[in-house]
């Protein structure tokens, strides 16, 4: 059974690969901005930052970031323990960064997945499909349920929100509305705003109520694509 302990070495090393990837998807997303044009749904738009990704990965590790493995895209959560084991239907985080641990002593902390998931963000797209709400409850709850139980084992994740409509102050305060009626115990979602990006970075933190280790922080990476965002 896992002990969700890790060594404060260990902690270190997590630190900065949690920052590692926060800046490898704050480069593609800035890069996914100034494109033309961009379309699709999440999996379409997802999908399209593979390339982007590749050569950022490249381009930082020629810069002095040390070795940075690709995100995977939509992998499937690899089962470590019997417990994990679920009739070959394992949930697909849209990417995975995961992270040797040469401190482990159980083959569940041996590799320790960091998970990212992206949604798009604005106006919703029919009576049933809220986007706003969308990104709370097809989101950042899977980071806490038993059903996805997406960043187990881990300390922390990412969600990336693809802003297609509406201000970004305004998403901001709708998500953080049907945060509020669905996980009230997660802290508000609360960006610095300023208009010389198109991308920002903030971070929330809970207590975790499913899974495992409890104290869970995600970092929330918004772009504005309501310039280029082609329906």
């Amino acid at each position: 059974m896992a002990r969700y302990n890790l060594p404060s070495s260990f902690e270190m090393m997590w630190e900065q690969h949690e920052k590692t990837y926060a800046e490898v998807f704050s480069r593609v997303l800035t890069k996914l901005a100034s494109r033309n044009s961009v379309e699709g749904d999440e999996d379409t738009l997802s999908e399209s930052l593979c390339p982007t990704i590749a050569q950022v990965c490249l381009d930082m590790e020629r810069s002095g970031f040390g070795e940075i493995r690709h995100p995977v895209w939509e992998a499937p959560k690899q089962p470590v323990t019997e417990e994990d084991l679920n009739n070959g239907n394992q949930k697909r985080p849209d990417f995975t960064c995961s992270l040797h641990n040469s401190y482990a002593i159980t083959p569940d902390e041996h590799e320790i997945p960091f998970h990212i998931e992206c949604k798009l963000l604005g106006e919703p797209t029919s009576p049933s499909w809220i986007l706003c709400k969308n990104y709370v409850t097809n989101g950042i709850a899977r980071f806490d349920n038993r059903t996805h139980e997406y960043g187990r084992r881990a300390k922390s994740g990412i969600m990336i929100g693809y802003i297609i409509s509406m201000t970004p102050q305004n998403v901001q305060v709708e998500v953080n509305r049907h945060k509020n009626l669905k996980m009230k115990h997660v802290s508000d979602i609360d960006f610095y705003w300023t208009r010389k990006t198109f991308v920002w970075k903030t971070r929330s933190e809970f207590t975790r109520k499913q899974v495992q280790p409890s104290q869970f922080c995600l970092t929330h990476i918004w772009v504005d694509l309501r310039q280029n965002y082609q329906s």
